[in-house]
């Protein structure tokens, strides 16, 4: 299931509707083996988190059916630094950036030096962009990509950040090394 999603989210598939549509149904096959574990439910969350990128004008909107799920997960391992940075990003696809914060402050709280905090300095970035707020969108993006220089959304997230701020020449230049660093996603 969570590789199902990494190729949805980083449109790294060929078909990233079948994708999405195989990677429900091993999530929903996980919650079937063990409706006590979190992983299923987090998972499907992720899933039906990028269903408004996926599905649009279906008129079918998955993103209440995502919280739920991912809320569950939390509430079946709520110190599991995955879920709560997974619900981060949820809750920023619902458009709470600022439930987002919260999360992932939590996780950060929870966990310092986690290995992947580079993924709560994304959702801190994307959720401070959000916000209007390219500064500090910006420092942790920055922060992020001090722990994982080569995690594509981090550069992306500076990128947006400096345009939010109006300094382009940083921007592009940000956006080169994206391109430097990851040349076939540019293609």
């Amino acid at each position: 299931a969570f590789g199902y999603w990494q190729l949805v989210y980083s449109r790294a598939g060929a078909d990233s509707k079948r994708a999405w549509v195989d990677g429900l149904s091993a999530a929903d096959r996980l919650i079937e083996v063990d409706r006590d574990g979190s992983q299923g439910y987090m998972h499907k969350g992720l899933l039906q988190a990028n269903a408004v990128l996926l599905a649009s004008g279906s008129g079918h909107d998955l993103i209440g059916e995502s919280l739920a799920n991912l809320r569950r997960a939390c509430d079946l391992n709520p110190h599991n630094t995955g879920n709560l940075i997974a619900l981060c990003y949820g809750e920023n696809m619902a458009g709470n950036a600022r439930k987002s914060i919260e999360y992932a402050k939590e996780a950060l709280r929870l966990s310092p030096r986690d290995p992947l905090r580079f993924n709560i300095y994304h959702n801190l970035s994307s959720a401070s962009f959000c916000l209007g707020d390219y500064d500090r969108g910006s420092e942790y993006a920055l922060l992020g990509l001090g722990d994982a220089p080569n995690f594509l959304m981090l550069w992306f997230d500076f990128v947006r950040c400096q345009v939010g701020l109006g300094d382009v020449g940083r921007a592009r230049s940000g956006f080169e090394e994206a391109r430097r660093r990851w040349p076939k996603y540019f293609e």
